[in-house]
């Protein structure tokens, strides 16, 4: 346990055990335990380590491990520095797991935490620890020296010694320890058997510990007190470990007495400056002095203070009570004290000299409730007589207090639209309210005051804000006032909201203030009262027909109790029954596509008071998907005080429908005037009903004669002419799939006008029954009467022109007939952006427009013009659409739509990219490194966006790396390179250098790199230079063949047995060429036992794979081994490459015994 105000100076963690299993155990009552060796002998240096406050281990490697003949031949001690672990976790329990041992008779094992902590209310000491694994068997000893202390000129000199050892034992004696030749003793160890397998503390067993077991079966770690045993003025002591029979091991020795030098008592307090409490931004007044209550001087005295992170300084500090020089850097004060002081150096301070430094630090204002600022100096000085530093330091802490009246509201209850709440203020700081406490109160938009009071609460006017004064009615620490009661009335249906906030009180305001933050409370009991509104439908017709109009009436009403605001009806048209309109008595409608082909219609209505109702009216009308069904139409109705939606719905039957179709032929289809013509009208009955009455109507055209009209309506059916109106009725109902049939002979006129010798003959069919496809009730048919002819053009080209290019457009014009057309002629309009190059003799250019005498074109004739046009070299991401008309003046054209035709040409941007690759040399070693160089050109005329290159390396090269100049990097995938060539401007050209490594197994192949570029968004137009490779030949020649040198030593040359030694190999490339595949190896001999490296050993070997080694430069290997036996342990080095021969070389090292072992000095 570390007392308050204490220091870790130093925490060492030591473990203990047997690297092997014990002896058997064989009880009287016949028992036999057999012994095991450690779990994980290995792993000797690593424990588990869990330190208070932690629910788990951290795994901990000793910094050093001490191995010796401890018990049964076998033994290790272990350490490892726990220092930054045990200050930042504290006091508390700490627990060690996994330390590894041996069982069985005749082991042992344990651990220990050594600490040293600095105590400023404790005398001055003189710490040591001495560790180190120490044997002290059969008559030997061990002796440590004591020196850099002075004890006390007179009085009492105290004394503590600890001892953490192996392998004592409680039932054997014959084992002290003696500082200055007097015995360590107390109530737990005798004279003669200090090491006797306790934990003790000065004379009693320690107990906190866990298991808590009085022998420690073979492991040691007690203080001993040894106060008087060294003289007044001493400098020097004698530690001895001796035995004459047990046998045990120290690990670590500690070492404390009291020591000759300034007695400096070093205090530090803290005030508010102006009196009241510690609140953000109250300013704090530090007072430290020092006063040398010693036999001598103190040199050199040195204050610092840190200001607290919580704080900033205000003012100082100043050096009053003595003589001193103080000044500040950054966020530390620095003080030099005593005669002779300077702003570089401390003076001295003589014993009964005193002296004190102040200075004021402001509270920050975002400091929270409660915070325990600590404020710590360090005032350090030198010991003339000992020549050593001293520190000591003193703190002071402050509390954050301060008063912080925090608000709550509260719904209490409700009538009708009138809301009361309570307003509760309640002090949740640490001291009692300074100042008028004064709270305010906001309803909610829709809000009004009725009243607010509450006992002693003054509310002028009877409005917020209220007040309390302090005096007498200060509210201390946790006490409420009474509570404040508002009373507000609210609309119905609106939000019933209420905030508040407190204020005053001394609460600190400040930027950041946690004090704000409970300042102010809010509540939202819901809605005022609501409208539940009522909603009725009806079809205004029962049944109707497909694509028959229908409405539906809609009325919603309010019954209360509040009024409706932001009604809204919606209505929900099923799918296949189409809107046609919606209308409201009040609002708008408007409508949407819904879910599954449905239409949403929404009106909104607005407010209704109690009472009141609103109409709307949709019409609609049923498509063929309803016919026969019966419809269902929803609606629903509601506003922002209604909780419930009103709905209602309301049906429609609509009645069975059918599909008539009619078509129409002629025969012939062209005649001569006064020929007779015959043509022939069908109505089917396409639909799933029958249909009723059905009606053929055919209007002959103009061209024929209607008085020379035969009528045929067939069976059943009757005709009748009106001019030149002819209509067939066929009673009854025609079934499904039925047809209606009439023939109609007449001559075509003696004279008809051109603009009437295409005579287009309409017929329509109808009937009682809805017809759900009307445009299928309609049929034509064309009658030429002669002389007509149809010319027509055609346009044709390449589609695409390069910019700067030429293209060839060709225009065929042609006449359908039926009689020969006469002067016709071609005129094809040139867009801008193209230049006309070439024309066939019997065209003529004038400005933009070419016109080619096609001459007389009988039935079946064409003739084709050919214009070649360029292209500007402008011309970029652009179509230009040249344009041919063809024209016929003396002969009519029945057919106009074929006489104008286009040819388009499409002007991108042309980008002339060419790929070139090339190698750094014509030969690589094997294993070595190669580069080629890609060179991409864009010899324009437009800049290239959006090309990539792809290199593919052949099998036998790996790729290292890939460079490009363009912006965006290269991406390796196995042995695919994928370059992304971003913008290259037209003259300019890209670069990527792309390095490989041969295979080492591929030598005598000739290896070819292969790279396709492909082109961006921009035009290729020699597409064959985009691909280009370059080769290399694997082989070691004497350009890439490498010479390497091996120097094998050990260090050191000379050990002892259980000595460590490194066994070193250098290996140097002394060629101009890189060494690839460079594998090192280094024997392991019989008298050395292999311990680590960063190689991997195999077998009686240790081999390093170092890949390559640069002209002239160098590698180093080794691994640590342990000497075994006495003799010449000789290892032979060697090291291969792949383009180079293999050398060797060899080192000894000398095993010797070991001289007798030196004195024990930690």
């Amino acid at each position: 346990m570390i007392p308050a105000g204490g220091h870790i100076l130093f925490a060492g963690l030591y473990w203990t055990g047997l690297q092997k299993k014990g002896d058997v155990v064989k009880g009287t009552n016949g028992y036999t335990g057999v012994p095991n060796n450690p779990p994980n002998a290995a792993a000797l240096d690593q424990v588990k380590f869990k330190v208070p406050g932690s629910a788990t281990y951290s795994s901990l490697t000793a910094s050093q491990v001490d191995t010796g003949p401890i018990a049964n031949s076998s033994g290790y001690t272990a350490f490892r520095d726990v220092t930054a672990q045990v200050i930042a976790a504290g006091s508390g329990a700490y627990t060690v797991a996994d330390v590894q041992t041996g069982t069985g008779g005749n082991s042992f094992a344990g651990w220990s935490l050594v600490v040293a902590y600095a105590d400023a209310g404790e005398p001055l000491r003189n710490l040591s620890v001495f560790d180190g694994l120490r044997i002290v068997s059969g008559t030997t000893s061990a002796d440590i020296a004591l020196s850099g202390f002075k004890t006390p000129a007179s009085g009492p000199v105290r004394t503590t010694v600890g001892v953490v050892a192996a392998e004592g034992d409680a039932g054997l004696s014959g084992d002290y320890l003696t500082l200055n030749d007097r015995r360590l003793t107390d109530a737990v160890h005798q004279p003669d058997n200090t090491e006797n397998s306790t934990i003790a503390d000065r004379g009693a067993l320690v107990t906190t510990k866990t298991p808590n077991w009085n022998n420690q079966l073979g492991y040691d770690s007690s203080l001993f007190t040894a106060d008087g045993f060294l003289a007044n003025n001493a400098t020097s002591a004698i530690l001895r470990a001796k035995t004459s029979g047990d046998t045990y091991a120290t690990q670590a020795v500690t070492f404390s007495t009291e020591l000759f030098s300034p007695n400096v008592n070093f205090v530090k307090s803290a005030e508010v400056v102006g009196g009241g409490d510690p609140k953000p931004g109250a300013t704090i007044r530090y007072t430290i002095t020092a006063t040398n209550n010693g036999d001598s001087s103190a040199t050199n005295v040195i204050f610092t203070d840190p200001i607290p992170p919580q704080m900033t300084l205000s003012a100082g500090p100043t050096v009053s009570d003595g003589v001193g020089d103080a000044s500040t850097s950054g966020s530390t004060i620095t003080a030099r004290l005593g005669a002779g002081a300077s702003a570089t150096a401390g003076g001295t301070l003589a014993p009964g000299a005193s002296t004190t430094v102040t200075f004021d630090a402001d509270i920050l204002p975002d400091r929270p409730l409660g915070m325990v600022i600590d404020n710590t100096a360090t005032l350090s000085f030198v010991a003339p007589d000992l020549g050593l530093p001293i520190s000591t330091v003193a703190s002071a802490e402050i509390t954050v207090n301060y008063p912080d009246p925090g608000i709550v509201k509260t719904f209490k209850t409700s009538s009708s639209n009138q809301y009361t709440f309570d307003l509760t203020v309640t002090n949740e700081g640490t001291i009692p309210t300074t100042d008028p406490v004064s709270v305010d109160d906001l309803l909610g938009a829709a809000g009004t005051l009725v009243s607010i009071s509450g006992d002693g609460w003054s509310c002028p006017g009877g409005v917020p804000p209220c007040t309390r004064t302090t005096s007498p009615d200060a509210l201390a620490p946790g006490e409420s006032y009474p509570p404040l009661e508002v009373v507000a009335s609210y609309p119905p249906g609106s939000d019933v909201e209420n905030s508040a906030t407190v204020s005053g009180g001394g609460q600190p305001t400040g930027t950041g203030s946690p004090a704000l933050l409970n300042d102010s409370s809010s509540v939202a009991p819901g809605v005022s009262l609501t409208a539940e509104l009522l909603l009725s439908k009806i079809a205004l017709a029962g049944t109707v027909d497909v694509l028959e109009e229908t409405a539906f009436r809609l009325e919603v009403r309010n019954p209360g109790p509040a009024t409706a605001t932001g009604a809204t009806v919606t209505d929900t048209l099923p799918a296949g029954l189409t809107l046609v309109s919606a209308t409201a008595s009040q609002g708008a409608c408007t409508d949407a596509p819904g879910a599954g082909d449905t239409t949403e219609i929404t009106c909104d209505i607005g407010g209704l008071e109690v009472g009141d109702s609103a109409q709307i009216t949709v019409t609609t009308r049923p498509t063929e998907t309803l016919a026969g069904t019966t419809v269902t139409n929803s609606a629903s109705a509601t506003s922002s005080t209604t909780t419930t939606p009103a709905t209602a719905t309301a049906d429609v039957d609509v009645r069975p429908a059918t599909d008539l179709s009619v078509s129409k032929t002629v025969t012939p289809t062209s005649l001569n005037l006064g020929d007779l013509v015959t043509y022939e009208v069908t109505a089917t009955n396409e639909g799933e009903a029958a249909a009723t009455d059905v009606q053929i109507v055919d209007s002959l055209p103009a061209a024929i004669d209607p008085d020379s009209a035969v009528i045929d309506p067939g069976a059943g059916g009757s005709c009748t002419r009106t001019g030149a109106t002819i209509s067939c009725i066929w009673p009854g109902d025609t079934a499904t799939a039925a047809q209606r049939t009439v023939s109609i002979t007449a001559n075509v006129l003696g004279s008809v006008p051109a603009p009437e010798r295409a005579a287009i003959n309409r017929a329509s069919v109808s009937s009682l029954t809805a017809d759900v496809n009307p445009a299928n009730d309609i049929a034509t048919a064309l009658l030429i009467v002669l002389p007509l002819a149809d010319v027509h053009v055609n346009a044709s080209g390449p589609g695409t022109i390069l910019s700067g290019g030429t293209a060839t457009l060709t225009f065929t014009a042609g006449n359908n007939g039926p009689t020969t057309a006469t002067d016709t002629s071609t005129t094809i309009t040139i867009p801008s952006g193209l230049t006309v190059v070439s024309l066939p003799p019997e065209c003529v250019l004038v400005g933009s427009t070419v016109t080619c005498a096609t001459g007389a074109l009988a039935e079946g004739d064409t003739v084709t013009h050919e214009i070649v046009v360029r292209a500007d070299t402008s011309l970029t991401n652009a179509t230009r659409v040249p344009e041919a008309t063809i024209v016929s003046p003396d002969v009519p054209d029945p057919v106009e739509a074929n006489n104008t035709d286009v040819a388009p040409l499409v002007a991108g941007p042309v980008a002339d990219l060419s790929v070139t690759k090339s190698v750094d040399a014509a030969s690589v070693a094997p294993g070595g490194t190669v580069s080629f160089t890609i060179a991409v050109a864009n010899d324009g005329p437009s800049t290239s966006d959006g090309a990539s290159v792809t290199d593919t390396l052949p099998a036998g090269l790996s790729a290292v790396s890939a460079t490009s100049s363009a912006e965006t990097p290269c991406v390796i995938s196995g042995r695919a390179i994928s370059c992304p060539a971003g913008e290259i401007v037209a003259g300019s050209s890209l670069e990527i250098i792309v390095v490989a490594t041969a295979a080492a197994d591929r030598a005598g192949s000739t290896l070819v790199n292969r790279v396709k570029l492909t082109p961006g968004a921009q035009l290729d137009p020699q597409p064959g230079n985009d691909e280009a490779h370059a080769s290399v030949k694997v082989s070691v020649t004497p350009q890439t063949r490498a010479r390497m040198r091996i120097t094998a030593r050990s260090n050191p040359t000379t050990t002892h047995p259980r000595g460590t030694v490194r066994l070193v190999a250098a290996m140097r490339n002394l060629s101009k060429d890189m060494a690839n595949g460079v594998r090192a190896c280094v024997t392991i001999p019989a008298r050395l036992a292999y311990r680590s490296s960063t190689g991997r050993r195999i077998g009686s070997r240790v081999c390093w794979t170092l890949g390559r080694i640069g002209a002239g430069s160098s590698r180093t290997v080794s691994y640590l081994a342990l000497a075994r036996t006495t003799g010449t342990a000789t290892a032979t080095a060697t090291s291969t490459a792949y383009n180079a021969t293999s050398v060797r070389d060899t080192t000894s090292v000398r095993i010797r015994r070991l001289p007798p072992a030196p004195s024990f000095t930690g």
